[in-house]
């Protein structure tokens, strides 16, 4: 099964444009890690932004769609990229997915 080694988030914003992930970066390695932030901290938005890499337009609450990252604030492109490492065996070591969306006009 593929592990994730590392997780960008770059210009996503939430609550609002209240608080955002400027450019946030994660290391993981392929080991196991636990992130721990306040109520409204951003860690459920964290976890949308790694979902849409594999699944677009997906979401963990209906209420909730990625398109509440466009509220608030100026327009902006948001960015997220997931490199992955791959099974032993696999024809390559790495893979990197990634989204990037922007407010309608």
């Amino acid at each position: 099964m593929p592990h994730i080694k590392s997780i960008r988030l770059v210009n996503v914003h939430f609550n609002n444009a209240t608080q955002f992930y400027d450019d946030f970066r994660m290391k993981f390695e392929g080991k196991n890690a636990t992130y721990d932030l306040e109520n409204g901290g951003g860690k459920s938005l964290l976890l949308l932004m790694i979902l849409q890499t594999v699944l677009p337009k997906s979401f963990l609450r209906k209420e909730k769609p990625v398109s509440l990252i466009f509220q608030g604030g100026r327009e902006r492109t948001s960015h997220v990229a997931v490199e992955w490492i791959l099974e032993e065996g696999s024809q390559y070591k790495y893979l990197v997915t990634g989204f990037s969306a922007r407010k309608r006009k």
